[in-house]
């Protein structure tokens, strides 16, 4: 067993040298102890701790774990340990000079011949795609505190992204809305139109603002303001971002107002055709 271990070490050793991640086995001992026997020259880079600081004892570089992770990222070693399973893990941990930064790691346990497990295996940093990560949740938290409801479509009319406005709007929830296009819950805006609104698209036209009409799940139909903005993404993609103002009371109360000026214009039309001049004759 310890020749199999030499030649899988040599074999992070070579896996290593064209990685931008950190290469290396974690050996956690019977006593609890846990060391890294072989690790890749990068540690330096994503830990700040040199490959000897944990040859015998990887205490330091455990150490740096944020504190709001280290207790689940050891129980996470652990159950690796006990069942024998693959770990895989994302936390955080406080570098010594680039404060705190995010990792993902992947190891696989084995035997280890003097006791314990041993992982191999591959461990990055993760730090820009956690941040993205959370400026889309950000964001889309925030889209979820729009009244109205937000659509992003794509070039086939298909949802993209909706906001919780647009599930209370229409009833559906936002795994139904994402499976939907733009046809699928508006009666008056069909594959033509669609079309139409793509040529404008191209010949200029970046933003509009249409009265049309959505359906709801339950096959009630209510009129909307659309104020849509077309973009091109840095993928040379084509998005439209629509915001659907719901406009029933709006139009309720121009009917309402409308019908008001009707009854105005009736009853001057019966007043003047009731109406007659007096001449007075003086005697």
């Amino acid at each position: 067993m310890e020749q199999a271990l030499a030649a899988r070490e040599q074999e992070l050793r070579a896996l290593a040298e064209s990685s931008p991640g950190m290469m290396g086995s974690f050996h956690l001992r019977l006593d609890g102890s846990v060391c890294m026997p072989y690790v890749s020259p990068n540690i330096e880079e994503l830990f700040g701790v040199h490959p000897l600081d944990v040859a015998q004892d990887a205490g330091s570089m455990m150490a740096l774990n944020h504190p709001g992770d280290a207790e689940r990222v050891m129980a996470s070693i652990v159950e690796s340990a006990r069942t024998m399973t693959t770990w895989h893990q994302e936390w955080r941990i406080l570098h010594p000079t680039r404060g705190e930064r995010w990792m993902e790691g992947h190891t696989k346990p084995e035997l280890h011949p003097e006791g314990g497990v041993v992982w191999y295996g591959y461990v990055h940093d993760i730090t820009e795609r956690k941040r993205s990560e959370e400026q889309i949740a950000l964001l889309a938290h925030a889209l979820d505190h729009v009244s109205e409801a937000v659509y992003l479509i794509d070039e086939n009319a298909g949802f993209v992204q909706v906001n919780e406005g647009a599930c209370r709007a229409l009833g559906y929830t936002r795994e139904e809305l994402l499976s939907m296009r733009v046809f699928d819950i508006d009666p008056d805006f069909g594959p033509e139109q669609w079309r139409q609104a793509k040529l404008a698209n191209l010949a200029g036209m970046t933003s509009v603002t249409i009265e049309t009409r959505h359906r709801r799940k339950d096959g009630r139909i209510f009129p909307v303001e659309i104020s849509a903005n077309h973009m091109v993404y840095q993928n040379g993609r084509r998005y439209d971002m629509a915001l659907a103002r719901d406009i029933t009371e709006r139009k309720k109360a121009l009917e309402a107002m409308q019908y008001s000026r009707s009854l105005l214009e009736d009853a001057q039309r019966i007043a003047h055709i009731g109406s007659w001049d007096v001449d007075i004759v003086n005697d």
